[in-house]
């Protein structure tokens, strides 16, 4: 949902580089590829930093994402990848991961403590996500 409400923001602010309100319009690939959570046999939330850089997965990502000019690894988990991914040719921008737990913590604030429900609490900070990532789109491209 987050990332939902961050691309119809990004959309209206950079219609070239964001062609499509709709997540499915992206390639989107997970850090991992096993189902993590503490619930599942495994017992482990996220994976951990040698599983994510274990050849075979760093190698299927990087072919996961093979065409995609600019790359945005949500997360200091899929930022692992960074090194590997700009070898591969790509263009790779850091971001907060989109899930709640990250945003809220990232996002605090009067502004949003002020918004009158929490789901304008949620579009309010998935915004400020969102206008980080430009910012950071922006230095990279600067650069």
């Amino acid at each position: 949902m987050n990332l939902t409400l961050a691309l119809r923001f990004l959309v209206s602010k950079e219609p070239n580089l964001f062609t499509s309100s709709d997540r499915y319009g992206y390639r989107i690939s997970n850090a991992f590829d096993e189902p993590m959570a503490a619930s599942l046999k495994s017992g482990a939330s996220e994976a951990k930093a040698s599983q994510i850089l274990e050849p075979g997965n760093v190698k299927r990502v990087v072919e996961e994402l093979q065409g995609c000019g600019l790359v945005v690894l949500c997360g200091r988990k899929a930022q692992l990848l960074t090194k590997e991914i700009e070898r591969a040719g790509m263009t790779v921008v850091h971001a907060w991961h989109t899930g709640n737990r990250a945003l809220i913590a990232k996002y605090q604030g009067e502004d949003v403590a002020r918004a009158s429900t929490a789901l304008a609490r949620q579009e309010l900070r998935a915004q400020k996500w969102a206008k980080d990532l430009l910012v950071a789109i922006r230095a990279v491209r600067a650069a």
